[in-house]
């Protein structure tokens, strides 16, 4: 996101902190340069959010090595968590669906800021397979998950939302801004798009948006496999799946949220 978007779309302080608080994990202790180099900020400005998350409890210092570690007062926003760890119990049996029937990796994924990470994940029963892992992040504007995710979103966000320039990451990527827009509203037209190889060389992707309460979208399903097997025969018929798929995913959480 350039610096004129970020002004217009963002609060700086907030999104700098979030970020700090993000990286850490429980069991593991981080120093200030550390941290700063995890999340590509001065010394200064994490040492200024990390006094602040330590003031109001998040954030603990070891005082014999001036490190820094989660408290338990992160429970308090997990305990707060409990529909979402149920509606995504019910996606994984939509996923687990989908895998059996297709014998393919099914993924489900959230925006971060201008990436997507995966929330859960189904792997394929294929010795030939996607190696992706839980909490990774992958760009939004050469995949199908990251074009569902973006698909509900206005026009003017979505090109902030996109690099400027956008590197390719393979020959097939698209790296024209307005192309890539035009991908995102066939996305929201259609319920639906393909990745042939923009992301990675040999992978095909079938995805669509997962919708939440207002019809917002709040995550996005793929059906993802070795393009020797995503055949067009298989891309038509994975389509229909993935769209009544990522349909039952948007009930349940409507109906665990309303």
């Amino acid at each position: 996101m350039r610096k004129s978007d970020e002004a217009k779309y963002q609060i700086q302080a907030l999104a700098k902190g979030l970020s700090v608080l993000e990286c850490l994990k429980d069991s593991d202790e981080y120093g200030v340069t550390e941290l700063g180099q995890i999340v590509s900020l001065p010394e200064s400005s994490v040492q200024r959010i990390v006094n602040t998350l330590e003031l109001i409890g998040y954030l603990y210092q070891n005082p014999t090595n001036k490190k820094y570690r989660l408290s338990p007062k992160v429970l308090q926003i997990y305990n707060k968590s409990s529909n979402f760890l149920r509606w995504k119990e019910c996606a994984r049996r939509h996923m687990l669906a989908l895998s059996d029937r297709f014998g393919e990796s099914v993924n489900l994924a959230v925006r971060d800021h201008d990436k997507c990470s995966y929330i859960e994940l189904v792997e394929s029963r294929h010795l030939l397979r996607p190696n992706f892992t839980l909490d990774d992040s992958y760009p939004l504007y050469c995949t199908t998950l990251g074009r569902s995710l973006l698909c509900d979103l206005p026009d003017d966000l979505i090109m902030a939302l996109l690099p400027d320039p956008i590197a390719p990451l393979t020959p097939f990527t698209i790296v024209d801004r307005h192309e890539v827009l035009a991908k995102v509203r066939e996305v929201r037209r259609q319920k639906y798009g393909v990745d042939d190889e923009e992301f990675y060389l040999g992978l095909v992707c079938v995805g669509g948006p997962v919708f939440g309460v207002g019809d917002k979208v709040v995550a996005a399903l793929s059906v993802t496999a070795p393009k020797v097997r995503m055949t067009p025969a298989a891309i038509k018929e994975i389509i229909p799946a993935v769209i009544d798929a990522a349909e039952k995913i948007s009930n349940e959480f409507k109906q665990i949220f309303c």
